[in-house]
């Protein structure tokens, strides 16, 4: 059976949404000193840069784009896995998993401590976990 692509970018509008409001909770206010003193730590500019309406706009743009991601591979997941919010979670930390390996590897080279690149990743991983069961719950097979 097809994936219903109408269904995936509704679903991962929603999800989309979701991570940006989860993100801009977690990210924006609960761990904004932190990131701002990772970043001074790497250049003092791009703190300043990350406060920037373009930076802000790029996010909500990523976090869309994440969430489309999100339940399209929640759809590709269904026919093996079955529907629900269980295939759900597999896909999010699938999509998780990916993104973290980039941290991790950019966090190996010296650029991030390794505190700073758990506590994301874990933040990470229940944002896009969150984010997929709440897409996946408007996507429905044609």
């Amino acid at each position: 059976m097809a994936i219903n692509t109408q269904k995936v970018l509704v679903g991962g509008l929603v999800a989309g949404v979701v991570l940006t409001g989860i993100d801009f909770l977690v990210n924006g206010i609960l761990l904004a000193d932190r990131h701002r003193a990772a970043m001074d730590a790497l250049n003092p500019a791009l703190a300043a840069n990350m406060e920037g309406g373009g930076a802000l706009a790029g996010v909500i743009v990523i976090d869309i784009v994440f969430g489309i991601l999100l339940v399209w591979t929640y759809a590709a997941m269904r026919p093996r896995f079955g529907a629900g919010p269980k295939t759900a979670a597999i896909a999010g930390v699938q999509v998780w998993l990916v993104a973290a390996l980039l941290h991790a590897f950019l966090t190996m080279v010296g650029m991030f401590a390794w505190s700073y690149f758990l506590l994301g990743a874990v933040s990470a991983l229940v944002m896009f976990v969150v984010a997929t069961v709440v897409g996946a719950m408007l996507y429905k097979e044609a």
